[in-house]
């Protein structure tokens, strides 16, 4: 059983690639500030494994502790790859 874990899950194309590797079989691990509760029903649907994860990635203490405690739960699984999409940004708004 293959995990991702994709930063940005809340919404566009982060949401996007993590309902298409929910899709193709692939359990994820999602990070973003907020939930996506599509996703969740997505895993659902495919019998997939979905978590999410609230950290704001420009906090390091936050990330520190949300990475160690999803490579705890993804290894206990074995899993045979291990895919990262770091998608997360922020959009400043564009002075004209």
């Amino acid at each position: 059983m293959s995990f991702a874990i994709v930063t940005g899950v809340s919404k566009g194309f982060g949401a996007a690639i993590a309902e298409l590797l929910l899709e193709a079989g692939i359990h994820v691990m999602g990070i973003s500030r907020t939930e996506n509760d599509r996703l969740c029903k997505v895993a659902k649907d495919y019998n997939r494994i979905y978590k999410h994860y609230a950290c704001d990635l420009t906090k390091l203490h936050e990330v520190e502790k949300t990475i160690d405690q999803m490579l705890d739960e993804i290894f206990e699984n074995e899993p045979p790859t291990l895919y990262l999409i770091n998608n997360a940004a922020i959009v400043q708004p564009v002075n004209q």
